[in-house]
């Protein structure tokens, strides 16, 4: 899956060894189930959702997306994506990003992050 290698993780985002393995883990997991549900350009919607996370601040157009490194396709591409791209959350997945969730939040109060 392209999505799970795009993962950017500064040197030094997670402390220690053990903890940053388990970090990127949980990470690429949760990439995964999100991709899965882009069922129509999801190598774009993916893309698109690395850039809004990775902006540094307010997304005022869809165009300055195309700009943030984290994004490799121009602006027809993202216009694209958001138009035609498709997003399928089915009841099926929900108990698992439930889950997902609740095994991240107990995995920060157990190391002092919370």
């Amino acid at each position: 899956m392209a999505v799970t290698s795009s993962i950017a993780c500064p040197e030094g985002a997670v402390q220690g060894g053990g903890d940053q393995e388990r970090a990127l883990g949980v990470l690429a997991a949760f990439r995964r189930e999100l991709y899965r549900c882009f069922s129509k350009r999801p190598d774009a919607l993916a893309e698109v959702a690395d850039a809004v996370l990775c902006k540094p601040d307010r997304v005022h157009m869809l165009a300055e997306l195309s700009l943030v490194p984290e994004c490799r396709r121009g602006y027809g591409a993202v216009y694209d994506a958001v138009n035609s791209g498709r997003v399928q959350v089915g009841t099926h997945s929900a108990p698992r990003y439930v889950a997902l969730c609740r095994r991240m939040e107990r995995n920060s109060h157990q190391d002092g992050l919370a």
